[in-house]
């Protein structure tokens, strides 16, 4: 495996992570909207490194699927 696409493979696995996290964000939100609180910055924050990592994963990536 070249150095390349073990970069890619990681930051594939990265943004998976990143996916869940963003997932389970959304659990602190409703949480915090059954309390009358209003919303955090976790789940706009982790929405928007979701996205930038997908954004580059696909660019970066040669073999487009």
């Amino acid at each position: 495996m070249k150095a390349g696409n073990k970069f890619i493979t990681i930051l594939g696995w990265m943004a998976t992570a990143m996916t869940v996290v963003m997932y389970s964000s959304c659990m602190d939100q409703i949480h915090l909207n059954l309390n009358g609180t209003k919303g955090s910055v976790i789940l706009p924050l982790a929405t928007t490194i979701n996205c930038t990592l997908w954004a580059a994963y696909g660019c970066m990536k040669e073999k487009r699927d």
